[in-house]
């Protein structure tokens, strides 16, 4: 698994569609109000900007699942790190 902001992220395979996603688990997710509000956020940007046609700014979130105090986000899977392209780009973060 690679860290995310929040979280972790794992590379999974949809049993039915055999497409690859990522999974991003947040846990704790509503261990304070402060972190239910930026999980709430993020799925809001993160819906929002997956509609917008052509975007190449995020990844596409394709379901968000609530487990116990943990929420998965699924999405699709890129084989790159923002901050990654960043540092090659010479640009900082």
């Amino acid at each position: 698994p690679r860290i995310g902001q929040l979280g972790y992220v794992f590379e999974a395979k949809d049993k039915i569609t055999g497409e690859i996603v990522a999974l991003k688990i947040i846990s704790g997710a509503f261990s304070s109000v402060r972190n239910a509000t930026l999980v709430l956020r993020e799925i809001q940007a993160l819906r929002l900007l997956s509609k917008m046609p052509n975007n190449i700014f995020c990844v596409h979130l394709l379901d968000a699942i609530v487990l116990g105090d943990s929420v998965v986000f699924v999405m699709e899977k890129v084989d790159h790190c923002l901050s990654k392209v960043y540092s090659t780009k010479g640009l900082s973060e």
